[in-house]
């Protein structure tokens, strides 16, 4: 923060110098403040704003929400002492040359020659402008999106008066091409908005195949736009086709105020075709005096706009270039692989199930914990997402989304919809920061979709709601035991006879789990899977039986629950690694674990029995029968 602040107060000063040049005018006694009074003023206002999500920490992982980059908030805070309006040159003649040039980058980047462009106060107002030139070179015609497409799109047709058209999606969420063919013949569509980043999913509309269609094509990339950048990469880091058909659209929109580091409101429309500028001509006798050129008022809906906006967005574009591999690339390769690494983790977790491969930095996932019906998976987000945000120690802040059965149905064939819509978790990782906490957020999302709760008050959080607790654990056993038969072991007992039976070797008769109760102050709790042989040979644990490799996808042979402390800690972090993740502490290194948890806590090795073990009941499912036996536990 300190760096940051030294740079903004000589920013402040050269415009104050700047300023200097005018005879100083004492100001209006009306405008004068008392120094205390202001300070109070804004004492309050600093406790107002603590009734606010931490959109600034990773632990933030929900809306498309974080704050502006430090040179962004730098070059705003300067340009705001001037206060230039963009409107006309006679405003702001400086910020307007540099929107020009901003906009002519971004230009460059989707892959326009001559072009028509200025900035917005947010993409809705761009889109609102892409959707008004439509209708004003077909007018009459109607305007077809995705049903995933943002909901304003719809509510902008009703606005220009124009009818709107759904269309389907596909299994991935993308626009789906024989519906879309089926409506351009019978709807007289004139224009097709394409969404490159929905923002549900962050699905990509397969844009380079609609651009085929002879009909206008707008691009909604207002989330999506800047990850033109990583097509260029080699590999590519996204889908190539869609991103490299941006420069064959007639119309594209741009939030800068979304990954490119900029403050609300700031975004931006682009034509391929200058020749629509003349739709916008309009007299106003008394604003564009002072040049010939062509003021950015006369090119837009908008009247005034902060050029502030046009000062930041051409500061950071100075620091953060718009290049695959410098500047602003980096930045959007962590989250896409932030994602990426999500995504492979909720794909072998026993209770999600990931509904589409992330096709930007955009992940949403079912908790499974709670059952298979619609109702019961949408209940088990509701209940996680306000654990986690609740959460008293470690709050952790993802989103929900409502999706259709039409959507999920394909991908999730085992949902039992008793609804026809289901409530899925969602988290948007567009912080850079997020690609290093992914193994945390996971934890967190596994660890209260494996606790039950006790009936205890949290404290409040933003918007007032006091939720109850997680339960200790080490003072109710048996309520844990009973959530694992609920939500792990039965749930699985037919997917793994199925799957033993064809890829494990045949002499397996029987599977023993094993639940760990907790010990000492690490609070470790571990489910061990362990096979005997059908002529009684020795157990033998999943970390040394290679024959198990083919159940692994499907089970997740632990529930630790990771006190903080243990976290950061060094013989923990070099148990865990790339080749040997939480999944191996199951087996052979359970015993480390614990230990490691007892020290990290505080305990004294030494005064362990030199017999330490876990002393949980195992369980026993007969293969040919599915009949469980238990049976007393046993050192390890």
């Amino acid at each position: 923060m300190q760096p940051w602040l030294n740079q903004l107060e000589d920013g402040l000063r050269a415009v104050k110098s700047w300023q200097g040049q005018w005879t100083e005018i004492p100001q209006h006694a009306a405008l004068q403040l008392d120094p205390a009074e202001a300070s109070a003023a804004l004492a309050a206002l600093a406790e107002r704003l603590e009734d606010n999500y931490p959109f600034h920490h990773p632990s933030y992982a929900g809306q498309m929400l974080k704050p502006p980059h430090p040179i962004a908030q730098a070059a705003y805070a300067m340009t705001m002492l001037i206060n230039p309006n963009n409107h006309a040159l006679d405003g702001g003649p400086a910020t307007a040359a540099m929107e020009r040039e901003v906009v002519a980058l971004m230009a460059a980047m989707v892959g326009y020659g001559e072009h028509l462009g200025h900035l917005t106060s947010s993409g809705t107002i761009a889109n609102l402008e892409a959707l008004w030139v439509a209708r004003s070179l077909h007018p009459g015609k109607a305007i077809a999106y995705s049903t995933q497409a943002h909901y304003t799109h719809p509510r902008m047709c009703e606005v220009l008066g124009v009818r709107g058209v759904p269309i389907a999606t596909d299994a991935q969420g993308r626009m789906d091409l024989a519906d879309l063919d089926a409506k351009l013949a019978t709807e007289d569509i004139g224009t097709v908005v394409v969404t490159l980043g929905t923002t549900g999913l962050g699905a990509l509309d397969p844009l380079d195949r609609i651009v085929e269609r002879d009909v206008r094509v707008h691009v909604d990339a207002a989330y999506g736009g800047y990850f033109r950048l990583l097509a260029d990469l080699d590999p590519p880091m996204v889908d190539t086709a869609p991103f490299l058909a941006l420069d064959r659209a007639d119309s594209i929109v741009i939030d800068p105020h979304k990954h490119g580091l900029q403050p609300y409101g700031c975004g931006a429309v682009l034509f391929r075709d200058p020749a629509v500028g003349r739709l916008y001509q309009h007299d106003s006798p008394y604003t564009y005096f002072t040049s010939k050129e062509l003021h950015l008022g006369e090119i837009s809906l908008e009247c005034s706009r902060a050029g502030a906006s046009a000062a930041a967005l051409w500061t950071t574009l100075r620091c953060f270039p718009l290049s695959p591999t410098l500047g602003l690339g980096p930045v959007l390769q962590a989250t896409r692989r932030a994602a990426l690494q999500w995504a492979a983790l909720l794909e072998a977790s026993p209770y999600a199930h990931l509904v589409v491969q992330p096709q930007l930095d955009i992940v949403n996932f079912l908790p499974m914990a709670g059952g298979w019906t619609a109702s019961r998976i949408s209940a088990e987000t509701d209940r996680i997402f306000d654990a986690l945000m609740y959460h008293p120690q470690e709050p952790v802040y993802l989103a929900k989304v409502q999706l259709p059965r039409a959507l999920v149905e394909a991908r999730a064939p085992k949902v039992e919809w008793d609804q026809e819509t289901v409530t899925a978790l969602r988290s948007v990782l567009m912080k850079p920061e997020h690609e290093a906490l992914v193994p945390y957020l996971h934890g967190r999302f596994e660890q209260e979709a494996w606790w039950p709760e006790a009936e205890q008050p949290r404290p409040s959080a933003p918007g007032g709601k006091a939720l109850t607790g997680p339960l200790n654990v080490k003072a109710d056993w048996g309520n844990l035991v009973a959530r694992y038969h609920e939500k792990v072991r039965e749930p699985l007992v037919a997917e793994l006879r199925e799957v033993l039976a064809t890829s494990y070797h045949p002499g397996v008769g029987k599977l023993h789990f094993e639940l760990t109760p907790p010990y000492g102050l690490g609070g470790a709790c571990g489910l061990r899977l362990i096979t005997q042989t059908a002529d009684g040979e020795a157990f033998r644990g999943i970390g040394d039986d290679p024959g198990f490799s083919g159940v692994r996808p499907l089970l997740v042979a632990h529930a630790p629950l990771i006190p903080a402390e243990v976290r950061g800690y060094e013989r923990f972090a070099t148990l865990v690694n790339a080749e040997q993740d939480l999944e191996s502490l199951a087996g052979k290194h359970l015993i480390d674990f614990f230990l490691v948890c007892w020290e990290a806590a505080g305990g004294d090795r030494a005064a362990l029995p030199a017999n330490v073990g876990f002393e949980g009941d195992e369980e026993v499912i007969d293969l040919a029968t599915g009949a469980w036996v238990e049976v007393p536990g046993r050192a390890l």
